[in-house]
């Protein structure tokens, strides 16, 4: 990648990561559903400790009725809630260390571009056979890391191809097994 294409690229990133106006106003709608969620699940509980007495709970006067709510629907939808929040904030990034959100844009790998060399038209030159020769022998010393790389590569690809299939077989061992025993995933 040239300098001018990295640097568009971290231009870009920048810019990316300075926009927290969709940002903000995700996480505000968030905290205001889970303060709206959690007033409502204290107007309930407070209407049920004691229905007929508005006066231990004054703030509650400008709620005409509080709908039944389950409570087990309040907590998921607060956990959903959350979990847009955290997402949305980057703690998670911060956790484990990374941006999570950087990963596209930065962590792409770009295979290097080919370099052409020209080479000098050969004529007739008492010294020509031993540039072949160096050149030769240059030619098979940028080769030989290139092939590294793609044995290593052949390496790491016939790796994961066999943790896959060995995955694989155990789950379909695993599945009369489990299905004796009645358990579920």
């Amino acid at each position: 990648m040239d300098p001018i294409d990295r640097q568009k690229a971290q231009a870009m990133a920048e810019f990316k990561r300075a926009q927290p106006s969709a940002r903000s106003r995700r996480v505000l709608l968030s905290i205001s559903l889970i303060s709206v969620s959690l007033l409502v699940a204290v107007a309930q509980w407070a209407l049920s400790l004691h229905p007929e007495s508005f006066d231990m709970a004054p703030f509650l006067a400008w709620l005409p009725e509080v709908p039944s709510v389950d409570t087990k629907t309040v907590f998921l939808i607060c956990n959903a809630i959350l979990i847009i929040v955290i997402r949305d904030s980057g703690l998670m990034g911060y956790l484990t260390g990374e941006d999570p959100r950087d990963g596209l844009s930065e962590k792409r790998d770009v295979p290097p571009r080919p370099e052409i060399e020209a080479t000098p038209p050969r004529g007739v030159n008492p010294g020509a056979d031993e540039e072949e020769e160096n050149d030769d022998e240059e030619e098979k010393e940028e080769e030989e890391p290139r092939q590294q790389v793609r044995d290593d590569t052949d390496e790491w690809n016939r790796r994961f191809e066999e943790f896959i299939d060995k995955v694989k077989n155990d789950m379909y061992l695993e599945t009369p097994r489990m299905i004796s025993q009645g358990i579920r995933r």
